[in-house]
């Protein structure tokens, strides 16, 4: 697809001073983590006797756990990072120009609304995917510790981008509401979060509802458990359900597809109401 946009937004994305600090910021997190559980699992180490993680008994096995634990941690707060840096930066992308009165003068270019909007979205997303193959080097860690199997390195690297595919969608929308850059930046956040949130808490309290009306029931053979496939980081149940022990409910039909359609409904609901809030009025008329 011929888009000038893309061209542009990415020289823009990439050339400016911000571009710079996403990267030490996006490793923070994630390396702090990696730090303390290495220095945790090392002291435990040092104060139990006969359970060092160098010795040859039991030292394969004690390293494999300190390597799932650190790289679920590792996969948490980098999930985390993007939570708050995706909506913070992609929100302002159109409320940007529309602030600075450039959005106008570029819908009466031969751009259509939806280059307009893909134009936005690919290089948030590419400058967002660079950030992300920059942190495989902490990944790469409790990798080699052991006991992390190449697929789930692989599929989480998928789910995360997924994850920051579909927050960009919902921060485009927001941000093609609003004129603000200020207020798109905040709302798209909130919106992010609650999106990202609300599921599991609405999901636990409608469950502890259920349950005190009826001591038989239970959330894992409930459909209530459905609704945290609105959650965007239900789709990680794609890569746990890669183990061998991972729990039937995680592992059904309903509970791995019910997040790809939630992700497929939001992202292209996102993009077709940014779509049409960037439409000009000419245009609407045609």
């Amino acid at each position: 697809m011929n888009n000038p946009l893309i061209k542009l937004e990415m020289l823009r994305r990439f050339r400016s001073p911000a571009a710079a600090w996403g990267i030490p910021i996006v490793m923070l997190l994630p390396g702090l983590a990696v730090l303390a559980v290495y220095a945790t699992s090392t002291a435990f180490a040092q104060m139990t006797a006969g359970a060092a993680l160098m010795n040859w008994g039991g030292g394969v096995d004690s390293l494999q756990r300190v390597g799932q634990g650190m790289f679920a941690w590792v996969i948490g707060l980098l999930g985390l990072t993007m939570l708050m840096l995706v909506p913070s930066m992609v929100g302002t992308s159109i409320a940007g120009e529309r602030h600075a009165q450039t959005l106008q003068p570029l819908q009466l270019t031969a751009i259509t609304p939806g280059q307009i909007v893909i134009g936005k979205l690919v290089s948030s997303l590419a400058y967002l995917l660079l950030l992300l193959v920059c942190t495989t080097p902490i990944m790469a860690i409790p990798f080699l510790l052991g006991g992390v199997p190449v697929s789930w390195l692989i599929g989480s690297l998928i789910v995360l981008f997924l994850i920051m595919l579909e927050l960009a969608a919902v921060s485009l929308a927001v941000s093609a509401t609003f004129s603000s850059p200020a207020v798109a930046s905040i709302v798209s956040v909130v919106s992010c979060g609650v999106l990202t949130i609300a599921p599991f808490v609405g999901t636990t309290v409608l469950g502890a509802v259920m349950a005190m009306s009826d001591s038989d029931f239970d959330l894992a053979d409930s459909p209530i458990r459905y609704l945290m496939g609105l959650s965007p980081t239900s789709l990680a149940t794609w890569v746990v359900s890669l183990e061998e022990d991972a729990p039937k409910e995680l592992t059904s039909i309903g509970a791995r597809w019910v997040p790809v359609l939630c992700f497929a409904a939001v992202t292209v609901g996102s993009l077709l109401w940014a779509r049409r809030k960037v439409t000009a009025p000419v245009d609407k008329d045609r």
